[in-house]
């Protein structure tokens, strides 16, 4: 993550979401991550039109696994989840990319690793969730075969190139996210578990 890509805009961004008002640093890589997280996890919930009991309590149990309950970032978060359902952040691109900016690579692609785990606590992936998850790997700046990668987790017919396999273990490696709390640091030990072998 490079802080120095964390702008006023995405200050004020975040405030908005909120309500409070924030300050630049208030903003630490891991409430950084988290807002971005929120933002396209409760996309994909809504990609379908419709929200499942599986997906409201995976996203529950995730936030809850994350986010550590005595802290002010965890009343953040609530905040968070409130605000970018009501303005409907998810939807507006521009303020996806505001949120996810000072994100490297390798958390934009955790990011698209915990929206195919929510995916697959149940079972199966609407067509409209996997346009969404497309759409934003594509803001993103993820590559299309990274995804297939990820998709192998719930379509075990989905084929992806050995080379692809080779660099999202590589850029999954928890050893990328020593700027994040711990905790993401074995969300991504889990989604690599997840994975064939390279």
């Amino acid at each position: 993550m490079d802080t120095s890509l964390v702008s006023s805009e995405s200050v004020e961004l975040l405030s908005s979401i909120t309500g409070e008002q924030l300050h630049q640093r208030d903003l630490t890589p891991t409430m950084l991550f988290i807002a971005a997280l929120v933002t396209v996890l409760l996309g994909l919930i809504y990609a379908d039109g419709t929200v499942e009991a599986e997906e409201k309590q995976w996203l529950q149990e995730t936030l809850e696994q994350f986010v550590p309950s005595d802290t002010n970032v965890r009343r953040l978060t609530h905040l968070m989840f409130r605000g970018v359902i009501k303005n409907q952040v998810y939807a507006k691109t521009h303020q996806l990319l505001t949120l996810t900016a000072s994100l490297s690579k390798p958390e934009r692609l955790l990011l698209l690793g915990f929206c195919y785990q929510m995916s697959v606590a149940h079972s199966t992936i609407d067509y409209r969730e996997q346009r969404y998850l497309e759409a934003i790997a594509k803001r993103l700046g993820i590559e299309r075969r990274h995804l297939a990668v990820l998709e192998c987790q719930f379509n075990k017919q989905a084929t992806f190139e050995a080379a692809a396999l080779a660099e999202v273990h590589d850029l999954l490696n928890p050893s990328q996210f020593h700027l994040l709390d711990d905790m993401f640091v074995l969300a991504a030990s889990d989604i690599l578990a997840a994975l064939p072998a390279k």
